[in-house]
């Protein structure tokens, strides 16, 4: 099966976590040729210490109790470099009907948003010399609020993806729905 896509990299996952098919988006993205990464379990492209939580597992466990799983995720290259990913995993089923394995859909959040992460991070070490924080990396007081604001939104997104109850959005003059979780 080839898998093309130019922007976004696209994986093939077996029930069991074994990358079956690599994109050259996705080795473009992650670092990992094809034959570096088919066959080995998709968890090496997880920020360390999630494997041991059971995080990677457990993503593919709510896709497949809903069918899709879309969520903003931090994820690591083949270099260690951390970069933040929109990540929609999709339940794959065999001529059977019964589950396959998982397709993986992962667009890269732009530099300009990898880069105020990194201001971020700054900002979690606690840092009180200024030379530490944002201005640092060369970014503006305008870029450090629009840091601040990406970050929340993407917090909330975690939170919305990630309740166990549904959730609805609605237009407050309209009434109409505008977003829902994937409960």
């Amino acid at each position: 099966m080839a898998i093309e896509s130019k922007d976004d990299a696209v994986i093939v996952i077996d029930n069991a976590g074994l990358v079956v098919n690599w994109s050259p988006a996705a080795e473009r993205i992650h670092g990992w040729a094809a034959s570096d990464i088919v066959g080995k379990h998709f968890s090496m492209f997880h920020v360390p210490g999630t494997s041991e939580q059971g995080q990677p597992m457990s993503k593919l466990d709510l896709a497949a109790q809903n069918g899709r799983l879309a969520l903003v995720a931090e994820r690591v290259r083949k270099d260690g470099t951390r970069f933040l990913a929109e990540v929609v995993i999709t339940v794959l089923h065999g001529r059977d009907g019964k589950p396959s394995g998982f397709a993986k859909v992962i667009r890269e959040i732009p530099t300009r948003t990898t880069t105020l992460t990194s201001a971020r991070a700054a900002q979690d070490r606690s840092v009180t010399s200024p030379r530490e924080g944002p201005a640092a990396l060369g970014l503006t007081e305008q870029a450090d609020i629009d840091a601040k604001v990406r970050i929340s939104e993407i917090r909330y997104r975690r939170l919305f993806e990630a309740a166990q109850d549904g959730v609805l959005l609605l237009d407050p003059v309209t009434r109409k729905i505008t977003d829902a979780n994937p409960f």
